[in-house]
């Protein structure tokens, strides 16, 4: 097997006004692979089979305006256009997404609140809502307590869908909720703070150990504890 794996990004910035910042991103992302067959009698030892490339383009604007010290508010827009070229013949050889997104950022007093919401536009399997909400609570000058909630979807990849011998192309999008509490303390140098999650996954998807074929699994729920620590020396 020979593969190319490439990945190429253009980021900009701009300031229209002092607290409003443009960024604009652009990219590429390739998966290039062909495979053959051990051949003694050809010239180069080998035999073509197959070719399966995969190419992800992606762009992005995203605005960030600073309302005041305390509130900030970004707003955006992203594009996503995933296609596949293979010497197998698939049912789809392209598909794009359109997300918008908005997060509004607000300190008041000791707390700080983050919501957040996005709507998912993709051309393969309609249309999707998901958003977050993240609290911070400084309870004293070193100590704080943290609450998290989201809500995510993913959709299959082309690999997932339709890689040949390896794929199940009726697979449907992954759909998440993932709460989040922690405990923290932190200094000018120092930092340690603990946090217990929990996902709850619908349709995740995983790999049939038996077959080599992805498939969805109805439900399934991830727990743990996460534990972060930082300091800054000199």
């Amino acid at each position: 097997t020979d593969f190319t794996e490439s990945a190429v990004t253009l980021r900009g910035t701009v300031n229209p006004l002092d607290r409003w910042t443009l960024s604009l991103l652009v990219g590429n992302g390739r998966d290039d692979q062909e495979s053959f067959y051990d051949d003694p009698t050809s010239d180069d030892g080998r035999t073509f089979v197959s070719r399966f490339d995969t190419e992800r383009r992606h762009a992005s604007l995203q605005s960030d305006f600073e309302i005041t010290e305390a509130q900030a508010l970004t707003l955006g827009v992203d594009y996503f256009d995933d296609r596949v070229d293979s010497t197998t013949e698939f049912d789809a050889r392209s598909r794009d997404n359109v997300g918008v997104f908005a997060q509004y950022q607000i300190q008041l007093g000791p707390h700080r609140c983050a919501p957040s919401a996005r709507r998912d536009d993709n051309e393969q399997f309609g249309d999707y809502e998901t958003g977050s909400a993240g609290w911070k609570w400084a309870v004293s000058e070193h100590w704080f307590v943290t609450a998290g909630w989201g809500r995510a979807f993913g959709a299959p990849t082309f690999n997932d869908l339709y890689y040949p011998g390896f794929s199940n192309p009726s697979l449907d999008p992954e759909t998440s909720n993932s709460y989040e509490v922690g405990l923290g303390w932190s200094s000018a140098s120092f930092s340690i703070a603990v946090a217990a999650f929990e996902n709850r996954i619908d349709d995740l998807v995983v790999y049939d150990a038996s077959v080599f074929v992805p498939y969805n699994l109805n439900t399934a729920r991830i727990r743990g504890i996460e534990k972060d620590l930082a300091a800054t020396f000199g």
